[in-house]
């Protein structure tokens, strides 16, 4: 969210920057996501890993959103 914050105060919503920003608010979707099947994992009764491999794959979806991001938002700026 900080990250949102900051493209939003140095960049104007033209370019790279507007899809950093959009694809920053997916990510943080994305990651509660991953939380919300962690949980579910976690208070399973069932031996079944269903919620946990859910949760893993959201997991690296978002992280692979953030480096995309991050690289988006580097060659923005430099």
């Amino acid at each position: 969210m900080t990250v949102i914050s900051i493209v939003k105060l140095t960049q104007t919503n033209r370019g790279i920057a507007y899809w950093v920003d959009d694809l920053l608010a997916l990510d943080t979707l994305i990651f509660l996501a991953s939380s919300i099947f962690s949980y579910l994992s976690i208070r399973s009764n069932s031996k079944k890993v269903y919620f946990e491999d859910i949760a893993d794959k959201f997991f690296m979806l978002a992280l692979i959103c953030m480096g995309a991001a991050v690289l988006l938002l580097t060659y923005e700026i430099v």
